[in-house]
């Protein structure tokens, strides 16, 4: 099999793991409040652990979703340029936005690492006997997932030649 061919495989398996990770947690969450709910309502008492683990959950969901988001090219972006530019000028700034973003994700999750270290070192429960950076830890490799998408979106975007736009419907 060739290198594109098994990178492309390897990324649909990320994607797909992604995908997974998502529905586990988004499914764990509506048991767990319908759970909770449920015992508050009837019974007066819930589980105590509940409520910090969907904050947590929430956290992941939403770096987990980002992510997911960056490597399908679905994320929310400002684009006022690309309306009054011609085409291959598009390209150019798409490129320069792709690095850019791959920058402050990468800086974010360099600041991100510090944080989640600083946790640790604090040594406190998030819930259930789980320590608090280990939550957190989803914040660096969010980050730094998304900036390395971003980098290898910008740097392939220099090699590939755009599909031509137009034509017959």
């Amino acid at each position: 099999m060739s290198a594109p061919g098994r990178i492309t495989r390897w990324l649909a398996r990320i994607e797909l793991a992604e995908q997974v990770l998502l529905a586990l947690l988004v499914g764990a969450m509506v048991v767990l409040a319908a759970l909770q709910i449920l015992l508050r309502n009837v019974w007066g008492r819930g589980i105590s652990w509940t409520d910090p683990f969907l904050g947590s959950a929430m956290l992941w969901i939403t770096l987990l979703g980002a992510l997911a988001a960056t490597g399908r090219r679905k994320h929310i972006a400002i684009d006022l340029v690309s309306n009054f530019v011609p085409a291959g000028a598009r390209r150019v700034f798409q490129i320069i936005t792709d690095l850019a973003a791959a920058v402050v994700c990468g800086f974010l999750a360099a600041a991100a690492v510090r944080y989640v270290g600083f946790q640790r070192e604090m040594g406190d429960e998030a819930f259930a006997g789980i320590r608090q950076w280990v939550v957190l830890i989803i914040l660096p490799a969010g980050f730094g997932l998304m900036s390395l998408r971003f980098f290898a979106q910008g740097i392939w975007a220099c090699f590939v030649k755009p599909p031509a736009q137009g034509g017959a419907s």
